[in-house]
């Protein structure tokens, strides 16, 4: 009896051993036919590649690692798409695919696309879709990883709203909400984790060498004011800032009187917070290297031209 039951075992382990190298045989093929795929550029054949990979129970452990590379390929081939009808159907699939299984990562690649387009309100939604899931136990990021995605999320929403100064009409580019009906974006607490304080660039419009609001501005201290109100502030500290034309002690004098008339429509409308103001004129631009695409020296300028909100960051 115990040989046999020996016998069994072995048998057994045996058979265990061979379907295992089986599979992992089986893994090695889909992952290498993927692979091929990615290199022959076909999304089809992509798409049926991640079928098979995740109708495989040996191989779809690590599904969500090629669902990112499958993204990664589809917004690269649009981007280099030779007619609209080429592109389209990529980015749709492409957008699907974050929807069900994006990482902040994909969606910030979503962003980069329509912003290197020079479509700014796509650009703007897409990086809030991605600030939107730093929310995610499974999803890391680094302090820089999420200044970066901040910086690109403004740049982005300001040049969606950009009326020049008051000087053409412009629709402002409101921030999305979180699924509790807050206001997420840029003013998202996910984005102070890990960090000692981040500097928040408001894309509030002035005209001219004015302090004024333009109605774009307008829009957005009303939102400006919905958020501190619904994450009920104390304390504040508002940096305005300017672009480097002009002398430099009358811009440092506009950015602080620019942040005062910030602080003034708060307080006005019920904000009791404490709040610092000060006034770096052009000392401090807009660090356009962290939105990974050229920008032309009036976008810069107007970039530089903001008030940030220095909030406090938070553990990790």
């Amino acid at each position: 009896m115990v040989r046999i039951c020996r016998r069994s075992l072995l048998s057994l382990s045996a058979t265990l051993c061979l379907a295992a190298t089986a599979s992992a045989s089986s893994c090695d093929t889909l992952i290498a036919n993927f692979n091929s795929a990615i290199s022959d550029k076909s999304i089809a054949k992509v798409r049926d590649a991640m079928g098979a990979i995740a109708d495989d129970s040996s191989c779809n452990f690590d599904i969500d690692t090629y669902r990112l590379q499958e993204i990664d390929f589809a917004i690269g081939a649009a981007g280099s798409a030779a007619t609209e009808g080429e592109r389209k159907p990529l980015i749709e699939f492409a957008q699907n695919a974050i929807r069900i299984g994006g990482t902040w990562r994909s969606a910030e690649a979503m962003g980069d696309y329509y912003a290197r387009r020079g479509e700014f309100a796509d650009a703007h939604r897409w990086y809030e879709t991605g600030i939107s899931f730093l929310s995610q136990a499974s999803t890391s990021s680094t302090p820089h990883d999420r200044e970066q995605l901040l910086a690109r999320a403004e740049a982005a929403k300001h040049q969606a709203s950009d009326d020049s100064e008051g000087r053409r009409s412009a629709s402002f580019a409101s921030t999305a909400r979180d699924v509790d009906g807050s206001l997420g974006g840029i003013y998202s607490r996910d984005l102070l984790r890990g960090a000692q304080a981040v500097a928040v660039p408001l894309p509030i419009n002035f005209f001219y060498d004015e302090t004024r609001f333009t109605p774009v501005g307008e829009k957005a201290m009303e939102e400006l004011l919905e958020a501190v109100k619904e994450q009920n502030i104390q304390t504040m500290t508002l940096v305005g800032h300017t672009d480097p034309r002009g002398g430099r002690s009358y811009n440092v004098d506009l950015s602080k009187r620019r942040a005062a008339a910030v602080r003034d429509y708060l307080m006005s409308h019920g904000v009791s917070a404490h709040i610092d103001i000060d006034g770096k004129g052009p000392d401090s631009p807009f660090d356009v290297s962290l939105l990974g695409r050229p920008v032309t020296k009036e976008e810069e300028w107007a970039l530089d031209r903001r008030v940030e909100w220095v909030r406090p960051g938070s553990s990790d």
